[in-house]
């Protein structure tokens, strides 16, 4: 029997329910959703609470509930006109959700490089990556870390380019005193099992544009123009069924209403592991910049390959075997090597020498900064269930994984 196997796991889980923080509140709004005996967000009452909360919360004029992060990514693109054949700009290490609606909205994807400790999308690669098809750039907060996103509009209003923030790891992370998902055309959101705030599944969008709210609300009701409960009803928009439903919904209000002390509980026992950590020889904790707060969807602890050689794969190891590490297949494997854009390639570019998916536009075929960051990234468990207990067994391990190297 292995390590893994025997040993329990040192801190809580989202995935298991120990790192989320249900209660009599979520139970209380589904229970009132059930004996109301309306699921349907179209027919209910909290869909359209959680809209109107969520706003509130960011200070924009629309929020719009859908069923997923990816599915609000791909609202996003499908409603905003941009030219067949376009390309976004996106990066290499995100979940495949953060990629594939530019494929499904037949787009072209364009990988930038990435920040060789955050991960988060370099500016000047954005820029280097821009040709005169691109349309549009995704914009990934990885991990709660805000982008800088004070370069990339500059970028997007200089080259005429919309922004679509991905926020799904990044609730009430900001930049430059802003929060992140009201920068861009579109701020996408998800409620997904892991994520800050959860229904399991489901999304949500932020705008400041009206009518591309109107847009992106009929997108998910299947390009219905409107409520209405017509036999006739026109459909200007092409659009999916990727509706969140009431359930879903009443657990987000519930678990909304608490978000402001689960990001508090992230911060203050993030800061508490930096607080232990920072001098130590080959490890970077995660830092803020001026006006900026990340919000730890995880822990990212960046190691040093060279201090020494093999430290990272050891601790990350000896993390591992105590079910306190995760480290997502999408910051090891770019995303740009899945099987599906070999499959896609022929479909989008044809013949055209001119466009490529194979993800040499930047000018540095091998990303340096991609490949330095998988290099050194451990990603830990992080969620509001944290303790300074949790953190000082963190803490003790990583400093005798180092002082023993």
């Amino acid at each position: 029997m292995t390590d893994t196997q025997t040993v329990e796991r040192w801190i809580p889980c989202e995935e298991d329910g120990s790192g989320h923080s249900f209660g009599a509140e979520e139970l209380a709004l589904v229970t009132e959703v059930l004996r109301s005996g309306v699921l349907i967000a179209s027919s209910g009452g909290f869909t359209r609470q959680l809209e109107l909360e969520f706003a509130q919360r960011y200070g924009v004029a629309e929020a719009i509930a859908c069923s997923s992060g990816t599915t609000a990514l791909q609202a996003a693109l499908a409603v905003l006109d941009l030219p067949p054949g376009s390309e976004v700009i996106s990066t290499p290490l995100t979940d495949i959700g953060g990629v594939s609606p530019i494929l499904q909205e037949g787009f072209i994807p364009v990988f930038a490089d990435v920040d060789p400790i955050t991960g988060n999308i370099d500016p000047d690669s954005v820029e280097r990556a821009i040709s005169p098809k691109t349309t549009a750039i995704i914009v990934t907060h990885l991990v709660g870390k805000p982008c800088d996103m004070t370069r990339l509009v500059e970028i997007a209003i200089r080259h005429g380019l919309k922004i679509v923030e991905d926020c799904a790891q990044a609730y009430d992370a900001q930049h430059a005193g802003q929060y992140v998902g009201t920068f861009g055309a579109v701020g996408c959101f998800s409620t997904q099992q892991t994520k800050h705030i959860s229904a399991g599944e489901g999304g949500l969008m932020l705008t400041d544009d009206v009518a591309l709210a109107r847009r992106l609300r009929s997108w998910v009701n299947k390009g219905v123009a409107g409520v209405t409960r017509s036999r006739s009803s026109d459909h200007p928009v092409l659009g999916m069924n990727a509706r969140m439903s009431e359930v879903q919904a009443a657990i987000a209000v519930a678990q909304l209403r608490k978000l402001t002390g689960f990001v508090d509980a992230r911060i203050s026992m993030a800061d508490l592991l930096s607080s232990s950590l920072y001098d130590l020889p080959g490890i970077t904790c995660p830092e803020n910049a001026p006006g900026e707060v990340q919000t730890y969807w995880k822990y990212l602890l960046s190691v040093d390959p060279q201090i020494p050689p093999g430290l990272r794969d050891e601790l990350g190891e000896a993390l591992d075997r105590r079910r306190a590490v995760v480290t997502p297949c999408y910051l090891h494997l770019p995303v740009f090597n899945k099987t599906l854009f070999e499959r896609y390639k022929r479909r989008l570019v044809g013949d055209d020498e001119t466009t490529t998916l194979d993800p040499s536009r930047d000018g540095t075929r091998n990303f340096p900064g991609m490949n330095s960051f998988i290099e050194r990234a451990i990603v830990i468990w992080w969620n509001e269930r944290m303790t300074p207990a949790d953190v000082t067994r963190i803490a003790d391990l990583v400093r005798a994984s180092v002082g023993g190297a």
